[in-house]
């Protein structure tokens, strides 16, 4: 699988400076934190290959959640939210 992501400048820095991933290189959990309403946002973590090792979709409210990633080996992965409105794409570092 090959991922893609084009978004135009304006709108990255924008969605950039208004969801943080964190904390990166991460651990155990990572929390996701936003200035809007991700309800309904589908949340997938992708290994370096490109194969899914996470999903999840949050029907509540909510701007802040956290992630459980200590099943996850050690490496490179890249942490999607995509919905309606919404293709956001973060580079995170598992380490222990």
């Amino acid at each position: 699988n090959t991922i893609f992501f084009m978004m135009s400048s304006a709108t990255e820095k924008k969605i950039n400076s208004e969801i943080k991933i964190f904390p990166n290189p991460a651990n155990k959990l990572i929390t996701i934190q936003s200035s809007f309403n991700l309800c309904n946002n589908e949340i997938t973590i992708y290994d370096i290959q490109g194969n899914e090792m996470l999903k999840l979709v949050q029907h509540d409210v909510w701007n802040n959640i956290s992630i459980d990633i200590s099943n996850l080996p050690t490496g490179l992965y890249f942490v999607t939210i995509n919905g309606k409105e919404l293709n956001y794409n973060k580079k995170i570092v598992i380490s222990r």
